[in-house]
């Protein structure tokens, strides 16, 4: 069938296969996230109790390094995926080779300067970082095995990026679910024979070719046409790369000092033990904010389509949707994070870790109450094209957690590295995500607060409140318990929600999206 710009056939069209596709990228970025959810819940105690604290303080540190060499991506991931789909769309196979081609060789000469940073880094570890003298020789093998790894996943980012302009981000989420699993298991096994975190990084390296591999298959599969190698300088196809990823790299650089400087802070001021109390708390929080970057990141695509085809009406009804849908997710997992984080800790790690770790987890929960919003809409404004302005906000933030967290450290330790990154979140979140949104986008203020702060805050009360109660008169003996409490408190937020957050028209549509469905899954049924 023939469909026409501009014809109701062709938007209806249209709006089916975003909602399609918006939920299967949706729900597959969430299988993705649950399988790691999973895997950190079943394996972190084990983990954590057979390395000790100074051993898992010493992996942290490294994971921070490599996600700081992980910026050697330069953005150039996202300018594969769009300009091969680009041109694959147009049938233009020999340029889609050749910006293939050209990305390749931008990554292996990326790779070549990890593999120099990490050797350097791992020369200097024990001058640079507070590691204890029995994990010395450990902490340069592993410094230097990291590089290798980075390296090796940079490669692989050409090969990613050919699977994504495919539209077959699930397959993506297909193969590192395998590989998350695979690391998991390896670990368990070589923490069980008596080996420590060199065998480890050898496994999550040997592991990282398999992806590498499994990626570079993929990508010939779902584009056979596509011609890939080392060879072929193309220095046009190279600069149009570069000049798509710069803004996007600067937006990557401003969040891996937002997120990975603590690590870094911490192993040179504390000892490095410290970490892994930092840790716990931190990773509970990145998980929380992992499962609504999933959302923006499934809806980017749409968000481009809507700013391609000037529907500004379209696009402000999903930037505040996408918001506001992201604050009624973290809500209840902030409430729960901030006055019982420490009872789960207690529980899931041990008692050891429940005071100073629960603390970490509670501060780092009360940016969620505010920038949640932020973490669902970020990938939707990159994709709509109205990215610039976030970089210098980004970056002044970056700024300040870095400072604060140095200051605070020699005063309060780990907790004030945790405000370090909580306060400049929060002044964020205040002071620029509202008016950036209405000068980029044209969304009043007013709107924004009422939509995505005030209806989740006031639908979140009872939650609250229930929480408080269950704190004070239920003690959690295990974490079956605990999550049954945990789900008690969030069903009145649930109903609150129907309430508060959604209009009559919004409620209505709701029912008649889920009556459709019953309708189908009925004849399916019937069929079957």
């Amino acid at each position: 069938m023939r469909f026409v710009a501009g014809t109701a056939e062709h938007s209806d069209t249209v709006n089916q296969f975003s909602t399609r596709q918006i939920a299967t990228n949706v729900l597959s970025n969430w299988g993705g996230a649950v399988v790691t959810l999973v895997l950190s819940f079943v394996a972190s105690p084990f983990i954590v109790a057979r390395l000790g604290d100074s051993a898992y303080g010493l992996w942290v540190l490294t994971a921070s390094i490599a996600g700081y060499l992980s910026l050697l991506d330069i953005g150039v991931r996202g300018a594969i995926s769009r300009y091969i789909a680009m041109f694959s769309a147009r049938g233009e196979d020999v340029a889609a080779s050749r910006t293939a081609t050209s990305a390749l060789q931008i990554f292996s000469v990326m790779a070549l300067i990890a593999v120099v940073v990490s050797s350097v880094l791992a020369a200097g570890a024990n001058d640079w970082f507070s590691i204890p003298a029995a994990y010395r020789d450990a902490a340069r093998i592993v410094l230097l095995l990291t590089g290798f790894s980075v390296g090796v996943t940079l490669i692989s980012g050409a090969y990613a990026g050919i699977v994504v302009a495919r539209h077959r981000i699930d397959l993506i989420n297909v193969v590192d679910s395998a590989i998350g699993v695979s690391r998991v298991v390896a670990t368990i096994l070589l923490l069980f024979s008596g080996y420590s975190i060199v065998a480890m990084a050898l496994a999550h390296f040997a592991l990282t070719v398999v992806r590498t591999g499994w990626l570079a298959w993929l990508s010939r599969r779902l584009y056979p046409a596509l011609r890939i190698g080392f060879s072929g300088f193309d220095r046009e196809h190279v600069r149009l790369i570069l000049s798509f990823s710069l803004f996007s790299f600067l937006i990557h650089v401003s969040g891996r000092l937002i997120y990975y400087t603590d690590g870094l802070v911490i192993a040179a001021f504390l000892p490095v033990n410290a970490l892994t109390f930092f840790a716990i708390g931190a990773n509970l929080v990145d998980y929380a904010r992992m499962l609504v970057s999933s959302v923006s990141t499934a809806t980017s695509p749409i968000a481009s389509t809507l700013d391609g085809s000037g529907d500004e009406a379209r696009l402000q009804a999903l930037l505040v949707h996408s918001a506001k849908f992201s604050m009624m997710i973290l809500m209840p997992i902030a409430i729960t994070f901030i006055i019982r984080g420490d009872v789960f800790v207690g529980l899931w790690m041990g008692p050891s870790y429940a005071e100073r770790s629960g603390r970490v987890l509670a501060i780092l929960a009360l940016p969620l109450l505010f920038h949640g919003a932020a973490h669902g809409i970020g990938g939707l404004m990159l994709g709509a094209g109205r990215h610039k302005p976030m970089i210098p906000a980004m970056l002044i933030e970056a700024g300040l957690n870095l400072v604060l967290s140095i200051v605070l450290v020699h005063k309060i330790g780990i907790e004030g590295v945790a405000w370090g990154t909580a306060i400049p979140s929060i002044l964020s979140s205040a002071f620029f995500w509202p008016f950036y949104l209405g000068r980029a986008v044209g969304i009043p203020v007013t709107k924004y607060t009422k939509e995505v702060w005030f209806q989740p805050w006031i639908a979140s009360v009872p939650c609250a409140a229930l929480t408080i109660l269950v704190d004070r008169a239920w003690t959690a003996t295990g974490l079956f318990q605990y999550f049954v409490q945990v789900g008690l408190c969030v069903v009145p937020t649930v109903a609150a929600y129907w309430w508060v957050c959604f209009s009559g028209p919004e409620r209505e549509a709701l029912r008649d999206k889920a009556g459709r469905a019953f309708q189908r899954l009925g004849r399916a049924e019937s069929a079957g």
